[in-house]
């Protein structure tokens, strides 16, 4: 969903990314950047102060250097297989930072381990397809920037005390990440059924 608005979104931080490109940073620089922020964020809610209003600063941070890459990427066009690489990897470790920081606060478990399994797999339906020559980009509801975006809403509801409503959130979440997959799975599945017809071998 996002993804189709992407371009549009990255023109708001055009500005920022075309200052640090002409600085000397480099989109792998912002990329290592974020992966840092990522791994650090659980120990800093845990050991420093459980706050979800940090934990809200933390992902923005982590969220605003996934953007900034691809954006000074574009700007330089240096767009490289090890950015591509250092980028997926960035944001698979981000997924599960967000979730450490989730149990942290004090969110369900359950609940926890279902959103980021759910999210996971939906990164890896996309790899897995895309290795076969299938893109899935703008396939499915919740893509990875919306998965960002409902941490955030999540960690905002929290920071305001409504930890019910933030449950509740994290549970219809968790059912569109299904529904994702189950999207992006039909279109493997239509796509693979095309292939054979066409007598090509997956």
């Amino acid at each position: 969903m996002l993804t189709k608005l992407r371009a549009r979104f990255n023109r708001l931080f055009y500005s920022v990314a075309k200052y640090l490109a002409n600085i000397g940073v480099k989109p792998n620089h912002v990329t290592i950047s974020g992966l840092i922020i990522s791994l650090l964020s659980p120990f800093i809610v845990y050991f420093m102060y459980r706050s979800a209003f940090l934990a809200l600063v933390l992902v923005a941070l982590s969220a605003l250097c996934d953007v900034l890459d691809g954006a000074i990427a574009k700007l330089t066009e240096s767009v490289t297989p090890l950015g591509a690489f250092l980028d997926s990897i960035s944001d698979r470790v981000s997924d599960i930072a967000y979730s450490i920081m989730l149990l942290i606060l004090g969110m369900n478990a359950i609940l926890v381990t279902i959103f980021m399994s759910t999210s996971l797999l939906i990164s890896y339906i996309r790899a897995r397809a895309e290795s076969l020559g299938i893109k899935l980009e703008g396939i499915g509801i919740m893509e990875r920037a919306e998965r960002v975006l409902a941490v955030l809403l999540i960690l905002l509801i929290m920071a305001i005390g409504e930890v019910t409503a933030a449950h509740i959130v994290m549970l219809i979440v968790s059912i569109l990440n299904v529904l994702t997959i189950l999207q992006r799975g039909m279109k493997v599945w239509r796509s693979m059924k095309k292939d054979l017809r066409h007598g090509y071998s997956l």
